[in-house]
């Protein structure tokens, strides 16, 4: 089963597009390429200028190495944002019942 990672950035009702679009454009064209990441999506919240990132890789460390072998260009385009991670365990998947 694939693990959840969340990065969340308290961006700021005055920067949350900025925030928004540059988490896209990161995670369109360079996180997508990892073989380990299956997806992802981002949410923002335009009352407290907040945006999260959560994403589906094969494992926490997966995420950890990229992340970790790739700090100068990630913190070039996010770092600024003050992203925190969280990484979270899927405890189970409800899919919908009628199909």
């Amino acid at each position: 089963m694939t693990q959840i990672v969340m990065v969340e950035f308290a961006a700021g009702l005055e920067r949350i597009n900025a925030c928004a679009a540059a988490v896209e454009k990161i995670t369109r064209e360079f996180v997508s390429l990892q073989p380990a990441f299956h997806g992802a999506h981002v949410h923002r919240e335009e009352a407290t200028g907040m945006v999260w990132n959560i994403m589906e890789w094969d494992a926490h460390q997966d995420f950890i190495e990229f992340r970790d072998g790739n700090a100068d260009r990630i913190g070039a385009a996010l770092g600024e944002f003050g992203p925190k991670g969280r990484m979270l365990d899927v405890s189970g998947i409800i899919k919908p019942a009628f199909t």
